[in-house]
């Protein structure tokens, strides 16, 4: 007691995945909102977590990421009157890398370190597939993926494999905004790119 008030201390597990409901009788029957946070609708009885597998992967499929590569030979337009550009057929990958923002008020935000330790996707290996063969990740605890997991396990796939991919004759360069990645039906998840 403090005061009039009651007062419970939790001390959740490194494991423990949240929202924690701290009632003896019930879990919370939990959905996703539009902003990707898990939001309490009503108790129901003790037996199921408080989240559906996939449900947290709303949140990162809605955010806005960017894959920045860079090439060992420049760029050249797709054709005289357009911007788009395309890479050589001799062109490799130099270096690779994809970066996350939050699309928010008008503008892009990073994301907090809750937001990169956000857990969301429960499963303890993945298979990845870009324009290329599919590359194999196994979560780093071994149960689940968290936001920053699962961008390096992108950013590890197109390093991988984008050299595979063919757009004008050369690397796919023009395909860099990441759009989520969705279960396909053999069980290979999809990394979906515009451009």
């Amino acid at each position: 007691m403090d005061g009039g008030t009651i007062v419970q201390h939790i001390e959740p597990d490194a494991d423990d995945v949240f929202p924690i409901l701290a009632h003896p009788n019930t879990v919370p029957q939990c959905s996703i909102d539009d902003t990707g946070a898990a939001r309490i609708d009503q108790p129901r009885s003790v037996g199921a977590p408080c989240h559906h597998p996939h449900m947290a992967l709303k949140f990162f499929n809605g955010l806005s990421g960017t894959l920045a590569i860079e090439l060992t030979e420049p760029t050249e337009n797709v054709a005289a009157n357009l911007s788009n550009q395309r890479a050589t057929a001799t062109a490799a990958i130099r270096a690779l890398s994809f970066t996350l923002n939050v699309f928010e008020n008008g503008d892009l935000r990073n994301l907090t370190v809750d937001e990169f330790d956000r857990v969301v996707l429960e499963l303890p290996m993945l298979n990845l597939r870009g324009f290329g063969d599919p590359v194999e990740h196994e979560a780093p605890n071994g149960k689940w993926f968290t936001v920053r997991d699962l961008a390096t396990a992108i950013a590890e796939t197109e390093r991988s494999t984008r050299q595979q991919s063919q757009w004008f004759g050369g690397v796919d360069v023009h395909h860099i905004f990441f759009e989520g990645i969705h279960e396909m039906d053999d069980g290979v998840w999809e990394i979906y790119w515009g451009s």
